[in-house]
C-alpha cells in the first residue's frame, strides 16, 4: 500500500497579506507629482520655520503670543513659493505628450528631476538653518 505524497513547500497557496491598493485620484494623475512635490515643498519649509520659531522663542526674540501670527504669515509666503515652484513643471506636464510622459525615459528623467528638486529644498532649509544660526538673527 502507497502512501499518498505530501505537498511540497512549492505547491501550498501563497499566503497574501497586503492590504488593498489606496486609490486617490490626484496621485493616479499626471499632475500627483506636483501636487507631492508641494507637499514636501510645504512639510519643509514648516519644519524650518518651527525650528526657527523655537529658536527664537528660545533667544527671547520673540513672544508665544506672537508664534501664530509667524505661522499663519509664514505660511502663506509658502504656499504662494510653492505655487511658483510647481508653475513650470505644471505648465511643462500640461504641454506634453502623453506617449512622451509614458516613456521610460521620461520617467527615468522626471524621477531623477524631483529627486534634484527636493535635494535642493532641503539644502535650503539646511542652509537657511545655519545662516540664522550663525549669524544669530
Amino acid at each position: 500500500m502507497d502512501l499518498p505524497a505530501l505537498p511540497s513547500v512549492l505547491e501550498r497557496p501563497a499566503i497574501s497579506l497586503s492590504l488593498p491598493p489606496v486609490k486617490v485620484p490626484w496621485i493616479a494623475s499626471r499632475y500627483g507629482l506636483v501636487m507631492g512635490f508641494a507637499l514636501v515643498h510645504l512639510a519643509v519649509a514648516g519644519m524650518t520655520r518651527v525650528a526657527l520659531a523655537l529658536k527664537a522663542l528660545a533667544a527671547g526674540q520673540v513672544s508665544a503670543s506672537a508664534l501664530p501670527v509667524v505661522f499663519a504669515i509664514g505660511t502663506g509666503y509658502d504656499l504662494v513659493t510653492s505655487l511658483y515652484l510647481c508653475l513650470p513643471f505644471t505648465a511643462y506636464l500640461l504641454l506634453l505628450p502623453e506617449n512622451w510622459y509614458r516613456s521610460r525615459l521620461h520617467r527615468a528623467m522626471l524621477w531623477v528631476g524631483m529627486y534634484l528638486a527636493v535635494f535642493g529644498i532641503c539644502y535650503l532649509a539646511a542652509v537657511e538653518l545655519f545662516f540664522f544660526v550663525v549669524w544669530k538673527r
